[in-house]
């Protein structure tokens, strides 16, 4: 798995890689707050930021200007997997 994630390094025509764009002049992260949203009522903590511009996972944009745009091209990694 290790070296899966090593390719996933670089950026070239082909390669899958994730990039995210960030505004700087307009980052800031935002304070915590729990949500009770998961199975059987079970909570998570959530913590907004602004300034994250694009989220592009394989060529596909995720995310734009803070906002999904409904497309998930990953995949789930899991530790042995």
């Amino acid at each position: 798995m290790r070296d899966t994630l090593i390719k996933r390094q670089t950026v070239v025509d082909g390669a899958r890689s994730d990039l995210d764009g960030m505004d700087l002049d307009r980052h800031w992260i935002c304070a915590p707050m729990v949500r009770a949203d998961l199975l059987a009522g079970q909570s998570r903590v959530l913590q907004p930021a602004e300034g994250h511009v694009a989220a592009i996972v394989h060529g596909t944009a995720m995310r734009r200007d803070g906002a999904g745009t409904g497309m998930r091209p990953g995949a789930l990694v899991r530790g042995g997997a």
